[in-house]
């Protein structure tokens, strides 16, 4: 065991890849969130934007799509299995959206 670390996200396994996809779109939402009341308070947005229930929408999806760098990093890396991991929670909050706002999306109120 000397020489050896745990890493939980330092190396090619599908727990990286579920990990990192549960953990970066929550983290990217905040981050826009933050950026976006920073921008209202700047008078750079008007403020009646922040309560257009579309700003949510966008902003998620926007965050969702967050996934897609980490897909680049483990493809630049040769993690394939990460990549495999990334998956699974990138499909569940792709359902999750299509369940809040998708019947919205679509005219059905």
């Amino acid at each position: 065991m000397a020489g050896k670390r745990f890493i939980l996200f330092g190396n090619d396994s599908m727990i990286t890849g579920i990990g990192m996809g549960i953990a970066f779109p929550i983290i990217m939402y905040a981050i826009i969130l933050t950026m976006k009341d920073a921008l209202i308070s700047l008078g750079v947005l008007p403020e009646f934007w922040g309560d257009l229930p579309t700003s949510t929408r966008t902003l998620t999806i926007i965050a969702l799509c967050g996934n897609l760098l980490l897909i680049h990093y483990f493809n630049n890396r040769r993690w394939y299995e990460s990549m495999r991991g990334l998956v699974f929670p990138t499909l569940t909050y792709v359902g999750l959206w299509v369940w809040f706002f998708g019947l919205e999306l679509m005219g059905r109120f």
